[in-house]
């Protein structure tokens, strides 16, 4: 997948690190639904914390922390 300079700035900094890794306890955590997607543009699936990285980098207005707060309430599997 291409880059741009906008993406990369994103991914390089420090809020991408933090989101990564909440998204990374996530997908440890059994109480969030965490699966791997179908990408048509990969051979194999696209793994729950690169499709959100990805979205994120490619909508930069966006406020990740509440994205992940967003993200939270939305994959919590209800028992």
């Amino acid at each position: 997948m291409r880059t741009t300079l906008s993406q990369q700035k994103f991914l390089d900094s420090d809020v991408a690190a933090q989101i990564h890794t909440q998204l990374k306890t996530m997908m440890g955590d059994k109480t969030f639904n965490t699966t791997s997607t179908y990408a048509a543009t990969r051979e194999d699936q696209l793994p729950f914390d690169e499709k959100h990285m990805n979205y994120l980098s490619d909508h930069p207005k966006l406020n990740p922390l509440h994205y992940i707060a967003n993200l939270r309430l939305m994959t919590r599997i209800k028992r």
